[in-house]
């Protein structure tokens, strides 16, 4: 479909696409860069993060407890599991690897979209690019939620239904991409819908009966998979996660949360915002495109604040809200890609690729990069005012304690970032050299108890914890 006599007509679309792959290069690039700062800075402990470690590490196997997710979990945790199977490496970078696992499996996951668009439409490749920029940069600090990789593996899905099915082993590879789609999310029934569109759209253009086969096959296999998503949404296996998503979504819990600002989300929404003013200016008349010169310079001004702001304020970033931003990831996907699916066919599909969509997109990337950087910052010093809490106390010590220190924006920092069910066993991760003194208790009316730090028997198993000076400390006090 295309051949060297079509690259022949489309050489200015190539010269476009030379500064697209420079674009889609940054992009990546940039969240490859705060992925790997983040992740060798143990951040993805984040809420569930730390008990998905501690379930792992306690069979050296899986921990695929929610059918629904469970090629996203094989995904983030296989690299966990096979480094606890077969290594003898210590706890701590064994929590780096499950980290970076978290953090860079959505940007390595979207990179072969560039790859898988033929040339002449490499324009397409922006839309996943900025998805990560939008959605996965809004919600990295909570690196264990499941939509990021999710979306990531929907773009190349519908990357390679879109560009690479004009043969028959194309096709075949389409339907073996589709077999981990009906484990990946239950989003995948927000998502999978866009592919059945995309299907009656080639329908629609005149496809030989060969492809009408492929495509009624491809309709049926999205149908399948979006019932079994709506069944899991219908009845989710923790009815709590959707009330708090959809709270999140209709309370605006994804922007702020008291006091605090995910400043990442604002960008992207300050950014999607010079986006479609600058389409609407490039596809209209061309007198008028020296406006979306204007908005990209209005946007480059907000960056450069957003940046200092984010460098100079303590408060414009969010764990709790970022938290309810995990969703942002299937949701910009979603609106994103029905724009790719209606408008691959154009004639002149890189009228508003031009400088200013260019601008607006480098300068989102950096403005994310460093917010992240610097929220990466302020996670390690919680890190190190956790493990100074844990060098002054000895046994079991109560969450009322542990987390007063006599310094009020410290706890107070420390209480926002501690979910009360994860303290003892960030405890134990974070001992220093592995012999635990001391195990934080759980804050009294914590629900969830992964374990019960008085049973010296049960304690977990976690590769070079030493419970020998905690074990004293506790017998001694009976």
């Amino acid at each position: 479909m295309y051949n060297r006599r079509t690259m022949a007509r489309n050489k200015p679309k190539l010269d476009r696409e030379t500064q697209l792959g420079a674009i889609y290069l940054l992009v990546m690039t940039t969240m490859l860069i705060s992925g790997i700062w983040a992740g060798m800075n143990y951040r993805g402990l984040y809420q569930d993060g730390t008990y998905y470690l501690f379930r792992v590490l306690e069979s050296d196997w899986f921990y695929l407890v929610d059918p629904a997710r469970t090629t996203v979990q094989v995904i983030r945790q296989a690299p966990l599991v096979l480094m606890a199977k077969f290594s003898g490496v210590p706890l701590l970078p064994l929590v780096q690897v499950f980290s970076l696992a978290m953090l860079l499996a959505p940007v390595l996951i979207t990179a072969p979209c560039w790859f898988i668009a033929p040339a002449g439409k490499k324009i397409w490749t922006l839309f996943p690019a900025i998805c990560l920029l939008v959605g996965f940069a809004t919600t990295s600090f909570e690196a264990v939620g499941e939509g990021a990789i999710a979306a990531a593996y929907f773009w190349v899905l519908l990357f390679w239904f879109l560009f690479r099915t004009g043969t028959l082993r194309g096709q075949a590879v389409f339907f073996l991409l589709c077999g981990p789609v009906y484990w990946l999310h239950e989003a995948s029934a927000l998502l999978m819908p866009i592919v059945i569109l995309a299907a009656a759209l080639q329908w629609r253009h005149g496809a030989t009966l060969v492809q009408q086969i492929f495509l009624a096959l491809a309709m049926l296999a999205s149908g399948i998979i979006i019932v079994h998503g709506l069944l899991w949404i219908i009845i989710p296996r923790i009815p709590e996660d959707r009330e708090v998503a959809l709270n999140g979504l209709v309370t605006l819990g994804f922007l702020y949360s008291p006091g605090r600002l995910n400043m990442p989300a604002v960008s992207a929404l300050v950014a999607a915002a010079a986006l479609c003013t600058t389409l609407f200016f490039h596809a209209a008349a061309s007198a008028f495109q020296r406006y979306a010169q204007a908005i990209a310079a209005i946007f480059v001004v907000f960056a450069v604040l957003a940046t200092i702001a984010v460098l100079t304020t303590g408060i414009m970033w969010s764990p709790q809200a970022q938290a309810n931003a995990r969703y942002d990831p299937i949701m910009a996907s979603a609106f994103l890609a029905v724009v790719v699916v209606c408008a691959t066919n154009r004639t002149d599909e890189f009228r508003w690729a031009r400088g200013p969509t260019l601008v607006i997109v480098s300068a989102l990337a950096l403005t994310q990069m460093i917010a992240d950087l610097a929220t990466t910052a302020h996670w390690r010093d919680y890190v190190r005012d956790f493990q100074g809490r844990l060098r002054t106390a000895k046994g079991l010590v109560p969450w009322a304690i542990a987390a007063n220190s006599g310094d009020s924006v410290r706890d107070s920092s420390f209480i926002m970032i501690t979910p009360g069910w994860i303290a003892p066993l960030l405890s134990i991760v974070f001992a220093e050299q592995g012999n635990v003194r001391a195990i934080f208790d759980y804050p009294l009316g914590t629900p969830f108890l992964p374990f019960d730090p008085k049973n010296l028997h049960r304690l977990p198993r976690m590769r070079g914890a030493s419970y020998e000076v905690y074990e004293k400390v506790m017998e001694s006090a009976r």
